[in-house]
């Protein structure tokens, strides 16, 4: 009685050569393979991905909170930027003039639509861009309570003085 392992049974149905390789492939190189080694993966711009995923977190109500996460596909220290872009109903993209932070309060003009943020990783080390990646959020809604939520006088923020009595030893 024969035993015969894995290779061996290839190899006697013709699958692998004598050395235990495919043929037509290279002979190993007797050096261990990461499991889950991976090409830097490039778009068709030839930008690397340094981010997987990116998600909208936070209330979708007029006046609420939202924040971009985005997570690293790969440990490179890079630095974000981030621009917000109104989605409204009809399909027309907005960008939003000045919203390039990674959080974003919702205003008034939102209500109805939905909230893109759209994330550019740039490598710190290179200063090479990578894939953007980006996220929506679901439609505004009114305030908490019912209803659009009333616009809030303006405050003055302008500088001012102001009269300081101290008194020393009262």
């Amino acid at each position: 009685r024969i035993r015969f392992n894995g290779r061996a049974k290839r190899e006697a149905a013709g699958a692998t050569t004598p050395g235990g390789t495919v043929p037509g492939e290279a002979a190993p190189s007797g050096k261990k393979k990461k499991k889950h080694q991976k090409e830097d993966e490039r778009d068709a711009l030839g930008r690397r991905l340094m981010l997987s995923e990116c998600e909208v977190r936070g209330d979708a109500i007029v006046n609420g909170k939202l924040s971009a996460f985005a997570k690293r596909a790969k440990k490179l220290p890079i630095s974000c930027t981030f621009q917000w872009i109104r989605l409204v109903p009809n399909g027309q993209e907005e960008p939003l003039p000045g919203q390039d932070k990674a959080t974003y309060i919702v205003a008034q003009q939102d209500l109805g639509c939905r909230l893109k943020v759209t994330v550019l990783p740039t490598c710190k080390d290179t200063n090479e861009t990578g894939q953007p990646v980006s996220a929506v959020s679901s439609a505004v809604e009114g305030a908490p309570g019912g209803g659009a939520a009333e616009a809030s006088p303006e405050v003055d923020q302008s500088p001012r003085l102001l009269d300081w009595k101290i008194e020393m030893n009262p």
